[in-house]
């Protein structure tokens, strides 16, 4: 057990005084050396400073028979932390001259070019001279890009414009020559990449011509049969159109960009040999046809002014191809719309359309136009159906498509023979899917026979409006008519 201790710090910086005291930790403890707090200041020595105190331990009536205690306690004494080290120059240091010159080429947007600059000298503090290069973009501020001892540094820019400077320091020294600026330059744009001419390019026909790449406003050129480059279209848009005449023998494009009053370099494309050849012709002219209300056809004769060319037809209605044929040049062709095809037209205006081709792809279209306009509906069967014994009832089933507005009415006759049929409206009995009862029962001829009227009036009402097939019964004859 303790009977005293020394209170002190562990560690001090050097030239610190120390400050430390006896504490007695027992009643009958005295102090003999020293016998009251002390400082002590170690001010050159660095290392452990040993502090040292005697204590006594009495029988709590005399000294007689006291115990002496001597205690320690080590303090490292340790140096001051070092100031950090100056970046002001010496006195009287001077800088490297400030570089003589600073060069770069015309830019190209995304190209990198090479920018230079002449040497500094001199300079009193330590080390090679390195240099730091900033760029400014736009007219903005200035950014580092680059520092080192080289006399270049290659970079590229995407900017509209772009100037640099340059200046020196020795070695990591605070003093710095003064800035070498260049002047500014606008940035051309990059070289379109690529343009793209049809591979065959017919001689009085029109034809795409596109490009990419770059940007700003577009130049295209044409050169023809290897002339001179001609300005054929200004624009921003990385598309047109062209056509060289008839009878040009060779044709070539090129393309550059124009932005910040500079230009980029040409794309030029590849020289296309151009095909001379005449299109096909389809005789008469487009033209409309006016109401049809049934079957019909068109007939016309397809020719192609060069000798030995071959010419496919393709003929259409509205957006369905009728036919595809190799047409005998000179001869009469023939349209023909059939009463099937007719009956599944809709009211309205309905194109055919005529496109003769010629092996080289060169083509000529006709165009004819016609309407349906149907408002009613009226259907008998052409041959009645024949019954051995006189129909006394029968059952009608009528598949259709009448829209509301529209007025539909079914008559059905059991004496279809006679000169002049008793006809029944049995309209509701379809509507209801009911069998009907037959009111008739005199004939004039030898043969009953059985006959069935449809008549529908549109009445301007919208929608389809169409009859597809009949199918039912009479006295357990069945029937199906489309």
């Amino acid at each position: 057990m303790a009977v005293a201790r020394i209170n002190a710090p562990t560690s001090v910086p050097l030239g610190t005084p120390v400050h430390w005291n006896v504490e007695l930790l027992a009643p009958n403890v005295v102090f003999l050396v020293p016998n009251m707090p002390v400082q002590v200041t170690h001010a050159t020595f660095v290392g452990n400073l040993q502090l040292t105190a005697v204590v006594g331990i009495t029988n709590g009536v005399n000294m007689q028979g006291m115990i002496e205690v001597t205690l320690t306690h080590v303090v490292q004494v340790t140096p001051p932390e070092a100031p950090p080290p100056s970046t002001a120059p010496p006195p009287n240091a001077t800088a490297p001259t400030t570089p003589p010159s600073i060069t770069f080429p015309a830019v190209t947007r995304g190209v990198a070019f090479t920018v230079s600059w002449g040497a500094s000298t001199g300079g009193t503090q330590v080390g090679d001279i390195t240099y730091i290069l900033e760029r400014q973009q736009n007219g903005g501020t200035w950014a580092e890009i680059w520092s080192g001892t080289a006399l270049t540094h290659s970079t590229s820019t995407t900017a509209n414009t772009v100037n640099f400077r340059v200046r020196a320091r020795r070695g990591s020294g605070a003093l710095h020559s003064g800035w070498r600026t260049g002047t500014q330059r606008g940035v051309a744009p990059a070289q379109p990449t690529a343009i793209t001419v049809p591979t065959t390019i017919n001689g009085g026909v029109s034809f795409p011509i596109s490009w990419t790449g770059s940007s700003g406003t577009f130049t295209l050129q044409r050169q023809l049969n290897g002339g001179t480059w001609t300005d054929i279209w200004t624009g921003t848009a990385r598309n047109t159109t062209d056509t060289v005449a008839f009878g040009t023998n060779t044709v070539n494009y090129r393309v550059r960009g124009s932005a910040n009053n500079l230009d980029s370099a040409w794309r030029t494309g590849t020289q296309r040999t151009v095909l001379n050849n005449n299109p096909p012709t389809i005789s008469g002219s487009n033209s409309n046809l006016g109401v049809q209300t049934g079957a019909f056809s068109h007939a016309y004769i397809v020719n192609d002014p060069d000798t030995g060319d071959t010419v496919t037809v393709v003929e259409r209605l509205n957006n369905t191809q009728l036919r595809q044929f190799t047409a005998t040049l000179g001869a009469v062709n023939t349209l023909a719309i059939n009463m099937d095809t007719f009956r599944t037209l809709a009211n309205g205006v309905h194109t055919l359309t005529i496109i003769a081709t010629d092996q080289h792809g060169a083509s000529a279209t006709r165009t004819i136009t016609f309407s349906r306009n149907e408002t009613k509906i009226d259907v008998t069967l052409l041959n009645p159906l024949s019954a051995n014994d006189m129909p006394k009832r029968s059952f009608v089933s009528i598949f259709r498509q009448i829209p509301d507005g529209a007025s539909f009415k079914v008559e059905i006759c059991n004496n279809a023979n006679d000169p002049n049929p008793t006809w029944e409206n049995c309209t509701q009995a379809v509507e209801l899917m009911q069998i009907y009862h037959f009111n008739n029962t005199q004939k004039t001829t030898a043969n009953w026979g059985v006959n069935i009227r449809i008549q529908v009036d549109r009445n301007n009402a919208v929608g389809d409006c169409w009859i597809g097939s009949i199918v039912g019964t009479f006295d357990n004859v069945a029937f199906v008519t489309k």
